[in-house]
């Protein structure tokens, strides 16, 4: 577990990033773009916290 949550964290962080890559690439439609940016970033502003305050418990 207390690898888990950075991977996905990182992991939701880079598919952040590159959804508006796919978009502009025509990959994505607007609002497959909206709705992959919309999970991204709250899956990052969940996982990030969870991530950190583990990290400080642990000695």
């Amino acid at each position: 577990m207390t690898r888990l949550l950075p991977a996905a964290g990182l992991a939701s962080l880079l598919a952040g990033l590159a959804t508006p890559f796919l978009h502009w690439h025509g990959v994505l439609s607007e609002n497959q773009f909206k709705q992959a940016l919309l999970v991204c970033s709250l899956a990052w502003f969940v996982l990030a916290p969870l991530w950190l305050v583990r990290r400080q418990r642990q000695p």
